[in-house]
Formats: structure tokens, C-alpha cells, sequence
């Protein structure tokens, strides 16, 4: 009786643990964040407050459960693949189209070389990783910008 006592509390401590560490997990990240600007072409956002594991998908995620704007993106082989802003889809026709270029003023995650937008003075760079990698930090901008690119 006591071996099976004590397997029924090993099981059930066992458990317990693997429960709390999948909330955990699963938790949202904390994001406060102001648009700044919303058009067609254009998406400007500042995080004003965000825990260590969000990322820049995470951002557009908690804006669309907000219902300030919508997006769909695709999973690809380099993160998610924002293909969608407001009902704006990206066009691709052979070697030229229009898409959403992601870029940050958080210049440890951002290089000119890439390429370059400037917004009301500053110049932002476009983001090294893909939206769902880009951790985000507050008091940075992040600006989804419709672009048209050919090669």
C-alpha cells in the first residue's frame, strides 16, 4: 500500500511540475506600445514597455487581439513572414513586387547596409532577423513599411 501511496504522489508531483512548466511557456509577453502612425503603406509603432521574450510578431499579434490592426503571415524557413497589414497583401510578379519591410530604430538589431527608411527626421534600419526573432525593447520604434522591391 505504501509503494503505491508513494508512486501515486511521485506521479502527481510529476505532473504538477510538467503543468507549471507549460504555462509558463505558453504565457503571453507583457507589450505596451502606441501607433504612431497607420496608413496603407506604413505602420509606425513605439514599445514603451515589453518583457525580455517578446518579439516583433509577438507585437502585431497583441495589436490584432486589440483589433488596432490585422495581419497574416506563414511560417518560412527563416521565422514567420508578415505577408498582410490592414488588408494590404503583398504582390510578388517574377523578379519584382511589393512587400512589408520590417524596420527598428534599436540599432543593435537594425543595419543601414540592408536598407533604410526615414521617419519624421530619423533614420531607421532594416531589421537583421525576421519579425518573430526580433526582440523587442522599449522606447524603440518598430515600422512596417510597404515596399516595392525588384531584382
Amino acid at each position: 500500500m505504501k509503494k503505491i501511496l508513494s508512486l501515486a504522489l511521485t506521479l502527481i508531483c510529476i505532473l504538477t511540475a510538467l503543468t507549471a512548466c507549460n504555462n509558463a511557456s505558453t504565457q503571453q509577453p507583457t507589450i505596451n506600445a502606441e501607433i504612431e502612425l497607420c496608413t496603407d503603406e506604413l505602420l509606425v509603432i513605439k514599445v514603451t514597455e515589453t518583457t525580455q521574450n517578446a518579439n516583433a510578431l509577438d507585437l502585431l499579434a497583441k495589436l490584432q487581439s486589440e483589433g488596432k490592426v490585422s495581419f497574416e503571415s506563414f511560417d518560412g524557413g527563416y521565422g514567420a513572414y508578415v505577408t498582410s497589414i490592414n488588408g494590404v497583401a503583398e504582390v510578388a510578379n517574377g523578379n519584382e513586387g511589393y512587400s512589408w519591410m520590417l524596420y527598428t530604430s534599436d540599432e543593435d538589431l537594425s543595419s543601414t547596409e540592408f536598407g533604410s527608411l526615414t521617419y519624421q527626421g530619423r533614420v531607421f534600419g532594416q531589421a537583421a532577423v525576421g519579425a518573430s526573432t526580433l526582440k523587442l525593447k522599449a522606447g524603440e520604434y518598430y515600422v512596417w513599411a510597404y515596399e516595392h522591391w525588384s531584382f
